[in-house]
């Protein structure tokens, strides 16, 4: 924007809101961040506490079903077959 332009008054208008938008762009962005962070970690928490708890240590010598001690709606579907 040329000097003449912004400063007259719709120069500094046109300024203004520009940068209203361009901070108003910003902080939607960083909330968006911030949420997506959290999201994240609240996922990452939920994946790990699954995965400790579904997770043979070893499989048995009798076989998998007595080492998985796991109930779950898809685990039968999964250890049908030995």
């Amino acid at each position: 924007m040329g000097r003449k332009l912004r400063s007259s008054r719709i120069g500094r208008a046109l300024d203004n809101s520009a940068r209203r938008m361009r901070d108003a762009y910003s902080r939607r962005r960083d909330l968006l961040r911030r949420q997506q962070k959290i999201r994240q970690e609240q996922l990452r928490r939920r994946r790990d506490e699954r995965n400790r708890r579904e997770t043979p240590r070893r499989p048995s010598k009798h076989g998998w079903r007595e080492s998985w001690r796991v109930s779950g709606p898809g685990f039968s579907r999964c250890w049908e077959r030995e």
